[in-house]
């Protein structure tokens, strides 16, 4: 049964047992509190432009070392905020929490696109969110990250002989003899 108030009873009320349209109106009156903290409630739509998804959620993607200070600022190790999109049941899925001026941060997300068609796997495609390295030093630290934030891939090379086709360069580690 739909209407199965145990379903929709918020337990944190001891002195009501809510129903579907308690639940409905409550959550109403929440996005309305976040998305109109003024409670203007105007009819201008100029108003309103502002309320689209990525204005409310975004993305920041650090370091593991850019929580300590020095290294951050001295390294640069904490990139965004962006505007961004996706939600738990999406490709992009995105998880969010609320911040104190009622936005919400992803803190969890894809950390990797990769595309293969098996039937020429040498046309596979990926993109990484900031870079290839994650040596702040280097020039492929943070080389990735427009071409992730538009959604671009680049071309990987999968099998060994377009892999040496496409090599810049190549180094040999071999065991002391």
């Amino acid at each position: 049964n739909s209407d199965d108030l145990s379903w929709y009873d918020n337990i944190k009320t001891d002195d009501k047992i809510e129903n579907k349209n308690d639940i409905m109106t409550q959550a109403l009156i929440k996005t309305l509190e976040i998305l109109d903290p003024d409670k203007q409630m105007t009819t201008d739509s100029e108003y309103y432009k502002h309320i689209t998804w990525g204005n409310w959620h975004s993305l920041t993607i650090q370091h593991p070392m850019a929580v300590v200070p020095i290294l951050n600022q001295l390294l640069k190790l904490k990139f965004g905020p962006w505007k961004w999109q996706g939600t738990a049941g999406t490709m992009n899925a995105s998880f969010y929490k609320e911040t104190d001026d009622s936005h919400f941060k992803s803190f969890v997300g894809p950390s990797w696109r990769f595309v293969i068609d098996f039937s020429d796997i040498d046309k596979a495609t990926m993109v990484l969110p900031a870079g290839n390295s994650g040596n702040p030093y280097s020039e492929h630290f943070f080389d990735f990250n427009e071409m992730w934030q538009k959604g671009d891939r680049w071309q990987v090379p999968i099998t060994y002989n377009e892999v040496k086709k496409r090599a810049v360069s190549s180094l040999v580690l071999e065991a002391k003899k």
